[in-house]
């Protein structure tokens, strides 16, 4: 298999920085949960109609061949908005870029701001994959690259003879904005990426994240804000394939007439559903700081920061960090250690959404039933039909006593414990997102806390902690 990127990078090693899609190798594609294949990055340009933009598309050192793909594209397809956003053929393909693209996005002064749009775009696919850890020098390099390959595409759009001239006509009235980034030609001085090197925290947001959150219900005062954009990565490797068994694609797209094809890997495009996003997702490990939150590179694998990457989750996760960061400063802790249900609190205060219309796994009740352990009147999650109330000789759990759920806690004589995830203590058996935050104290995963006494069964479920 060859390359049709046309832009040749030396590769490095990035294994589990970046984590996406599949490795290569001279024969085959081979599956691999760690690869340097990033999603395509690009030049996110905005364009003007010609009586308000610069002079047309530059074709300065133009090289026709590198654009044969294209050429290819418009010669065998109908359609501007390809159903199947991974396959150009040589016979059959799908996809149009469009013009300026099937992408376009209104703003503003009658301007477009101009995205990809489909297999064969604006995306330079493969050509990023050397940009997470790149100096500056070289990011400028790709960079270039990235700017050369939009400059020949759209240049072969208006001009090439091999282009339909209803396409050509078209693309001719478009250009560069002339009042748009004038310090740096009127293109971006800044390549458009959408993902590059990510942190790796004590718990990582993963594809299966969001349907966990739905079978456990709603995380209480853990949750920042709420995501629900799709799962959408960009094509990260493009394959020049003599038949789908070259490119390991049997069943998938190829060619009805037996031509060789070109084939995009990496596209997705799923949608998750409202999710709640975790503190955690901005939390540094203890080990490496303390004192630093993380917004633009969350802890997630490739699909999960697909979804977290887009600008509405930024915002929340920018909102969230900012409030927890004076949250640290007011309590005089660690960003680990900050108490969740306070940030929880200030963040409701300002506005931001934190809990899910996510249906409780057993029913809610105007009143539960009360139960006497160890002279402490505990609440169950057992409905009852009126209201209850413990003996005169039970008292409620004093402010340093807690419950502890079993299968999120393990406790010791002097200490209780958060198992594999950040979770919190309760007031009450009652299911968390009913409790008010004050009846919550939050606890990290692996967090110790030291007891001022052995903690007390209340049930196969629950103990009593009392905090030292």
């Amino acid at each position: 298999m060859k390359t049709l990127d046309g832009l040749h990078f030396a590769k490095v090693n990035l294994c589990c920085s970046t984590r996406p899609c599949h490795s290569q190798t001279r024969s085959a594609l081979q599956w691999d949960s760690c690869s340097t294949y990033s999603q395509g990055c690009a030049v996110r340009i905005v364009v003007c109609s010609v009586g308000d933009s610069a002079p047309s598309w530059c074709a300065n050192s133009y090289d026709p061949a590198m654009f044969e793909l294209v050429r290819r594209t418009y010669a065998t397809s109908t359609s501007d908005n390809s159903s199947n956003a991974n396959k150009v053929s040589s016979g059959t393909g799908t996809g149009r870029p469009g013009v300026p693209s099937c992408n376009n996005a209104p703003v503003p002064g009658g301007k477009t701001d101009m995205n990809n749009c489909g297999g064969v775009s604006s995306d330079l696919i493969g050509g990023s994959w050397d940009y997470p850890d790149a100096n500056y020098s070289y990011r400028k390099t790709i960079w270039e690259s990235h700017r050369y390959y939009v400059q020949g595409l759209l240049w072969t759009m208006a001009h090439d003879p091999a282009i339909d001239p209803a396409v050509r006509a078209g693309m001719a009235k478009w250009g560069l904005c002339k009042d748009e980034f004038t310090a740096s030609d009127n293109w971006p001085p800044a390549l458009y990426v959408r993902e590059a090197r990510r942190m790796q925290g004590t718990h990582i947001f993963t594809q299966n994240t969001p349907e966990e959150q739905k079978r456990a219900g709603d995380m209480g005062v853990l949750s920042i804000g709420l995501g629900n954009y799709n799962f959408d990565s960009h094509n990260c490797q493009r394959f020049a394939c003599t038949s789908p068994e070259a490119c390991r694609i049997a069943g998938g797209p190829h060619d009805a007439n037996g031509k060789p094809f070109a084939w995009d890997e990496g596209d997705v495009q799923i949608g998750p559903g409202v999710y709640q996003i975790p503190y955690w997702v901005l939390v540094p490990r203890a080990s490496e700081t303390d004192n630093l939150l993380v917004v633009g590179a969350p802890s997630a694998t490739h699909i999960g920061m697909s979804t977290l990457r887009m600008e509405p989750q930024y915002m929340i996760l920018g909102h969230a960090a900012g409030t927890a960061a004076a949250v640290s400063l007011q309590q005089g802790t660690t960003m680990a250690n900050i108490d969740l249900a306070t940030l929880s609190a200030k963040l409701r205060a300002q506005g931001q959404r934190t809990n899910t219309t996510i249906t409780p796994p057993g029913p809610s009740c105007a009143h539960y039933v009360r139960k006497c352990v160890a002279e402490r009147c505990i609440e169950t999650n057992t409905c009852s039909s009126t209201p209850e109330q413990c003996p005169t000789t039970c008292k409620t759990l004093l402010a340093n006593e807690w419950l502890a759920n079993v299968d999120m806690f393990s406790a010791t004589n002097t200490t209780v414990t958060a198992k594999g995830q950040a979770t919190f203590l309760k007031k009450s058996e009652v299911w968390s997102k009913e409790l008010p935050a004050s009846e919550l104290k939050a606890v990290n995963a692996h967090q110790s806390l030291p007891l001022s006494e052995p903690p007390v069964n209340v049930d196969d479920v629950y103990k009593i902690v009392t905090l030292a």
